[in-house]
């Protein structure tokens, strides 16, 4: 006997309810990370060929300590910029792990958007710590004619701000994810600094936006936003970034255009003048008044609305870093070591501890002999073979170099480029190599880090009374209100440190220090 036409209409609509149901459960392969999103989109970002960009090339770090640490990420000769942001969003995560005594770090890398102005990297992140593993994704977008790296949140124009976070709550809404959590995420700092999100464009052109795990929800969560709602909201660096994304071209390192990112101030800087609190150049220099505010495009620690100082150690690694090591740790503070090549060579455990547990670690030549009276190959061996043994040991090409005695000249600083090399010197002294005395250490390290602008201050890591103070001085400089940055950090928002130059303060302001370039 055949069915009726009434019992065949209900058992279809009863098989196409059953059917719509489990598409928007999950994945077929059971992901507890799907959501409605995930079946509206692949989720995976634009890849980019690394033989678009020239310059380019893959680092591999592997480390055992602090953690089980596998890190492949891109550095890029031609945008140095984007290639110091990389390690400050790489160091950051490494410490944050070691702050929560992770047991296994993994990082990756690609580029997602190519073309001659602009360049786009991917960075996700594994952190395990017992059981739970949490995911993260950072994305980072360079602009060639500025030579300047933003943070996420600069696709966005700023009077397209507010409509973009009602399209996030919307589609997280409709996604069964707290629209309120979504867009509280949206006004945080980009991860690893804090939980929002990385944004990056799918193959369709439509925006993903992936919340870090703990943002919104215990996973890494992404919700979509159609091409067609996100596009007039898109700034000027936005509308490149989908280009780029969905057609990639060459990138050489030599913009088409240049423009103004920051010009140095000659006084110290206010809040007010961070260039990532205003709209980029070129997009509508006016802010909307409606809520929420646009929030900042900086790479982290934005050292112009905060008052940072950076740290930084000479001559290690020895065998009273590691009590600097855990002093910082502790604190969940930062800072900058640089490392002596014949120490490296002794105690290489200690510095893969260092650069493991997120530190930035720069050279300090190989054996601290005094450049400046050495012939051109005395020069060549003390800072090749240094630069050579470090950098074989993170993994990674070393970035910053910190001139034994400051004392540099034209030939050294040609010398210094050529191996892509910027040099650090120091605001100030903290003559601890003279005052072996922790609580003078402490008082004079305070003094200074609260008289200069952006300060970098030169410790030793070789002296036992230096490691008794680590504590005491990261709780004085926390006491007046200072944030506690790497030299990267520092400096990676007002355009970053140059090759064959010397530094002795933040880029936001002029470079009064010992033997520094303006």
């Amino acid at each position: 006997m055949s069915a009726s036409p009434r019992r065949s209409i209900r058992a279809l609509a009863i098989a196409l309810v059953a059917l719509l149901s489990l598409g928007a459960c999950s994945h077929d392969d059971g992901d507890p990370n799907a959501s409605p999103s995930d079946i509206r989109s692949t989720m995976k970002s634009t890849s980019v060929a690394s033989d678009h960009v020239s310059g380019a090339s893959m680092t591999s770090t592997s480390f055992r300590k602090p953690s089980d640490i596998s890190i492949k990420v891109p550095t890029i000769t031609t945008a140095r910029n984007l290639s110091q942001a990389i390690e400050v969003v790489r160091e950051r995560t490494l410490r944050g792990a070691a702050w929560d005594s992770a047991t296994k770090v993994t990082m990756t890398g690609h580029f997602i958007s190519s073309t001659t102005d602009l360049l786009g990297v991917e960075l996700q992140a594994e952190v395990t710590k017992g059981k739970t593993t949490s995911q993260s994704t950072t994305t980072l977008w360079y602009d060639a004619t500025m030579k300047q790296t933003l943070s996420a949140s600069a696709l966005i124009s700023w009077p397209g701000w507010p409509k973009f976070s009602q399209e996030v709550v919307k589609s997280a809404h409709a996604d069964g994810v707290n629209g309120k959590k979504a867009e509280a995420a949206l006004q945080q700092p980009q991860a690893p600094y804090g939980t929002g999100p990385a944004l990056s464009f799918d193959s369709k052109g439509d925006l993903l936006v992936k919340f870090p795990a703990g943002a919104i929800d215990s996973v890494q969560r992404t919700v979509l936003i159609d091409s067609k709602a996100v596009s007039p909201t898109l700034s000027g660096l936005g509308q490149k970034a989908l280009g780029a994304s969905l057609h990639p071209t060459s990138f050489t390192g030599t913009p088409s255009t240049d423009a103004t990112w920051f010009t140095k101030l000659k006084t110290s800087p206010k809040p007010a003048d961070s260039p990532n609190t205003r709209p980029l150049p070129g997009d509508p220099a006016t802010k909307t008044s409606s809520t929420p505010t646009h929030p900042s495009t900086a790479i982290g620690v934005d050292c112009i609305v905060e008052n940072c100082v950076a740290l930084t150690y000479d001559d290690g690694p020895a065998d009273t870093t590691a009590k600097v090591i855990d002093g910082f740790t502790h604190a969940k503070a930062a800072a900058t070591f640089f490392l002596l090549g014949t120490n490296v060579d002794h105690r290489p455990d200690t510095s893969t501890l260092l650069a493991g547990s997120g530190f930035e670690v720069g050279s300090h030549s190989a054996s601290n002999r005094t450049l400046t009276t050495l012939g051109p190959r005395g020069r060549t061996a003390e800072i090749t073979d240094a630069v050579n043994a470090l950098s074989k040991l993170t993994g990674r090409p070393t970035m910053l170099f910190r001139l034994p005695y400051g004392a540099h000249n034209e030939q050294i600083d040609a010398a210094m480029a050529k191996q892509n090399l910027a040099m650090v010197n120091w605001t100030a002294d903290s003559n601890d190599w003279q005052n072996r005395n922790a609580g003078k250490i402490t008082k004079t390290v305070t003094e200074y880090a609260t008289t200069y602008t952006q300060p970098i201050i030169v410790l030793h890591d070789t002296y036992s009374s230096t490691a008794d103070a680590t504590s005491g001085i990261i709780e004085a400089l926390r006491h007046k209100g200072m944030t506690l940055v790497t030299v990267s950090e520092l400096t990676v928002n007002t355009g970053g440190l140059e090759t064959g130059k010397v530094y002795c303060r933040g880029t936001a302001v002029n470079q009064n220090g010992f033997g520094c370039h303006n």
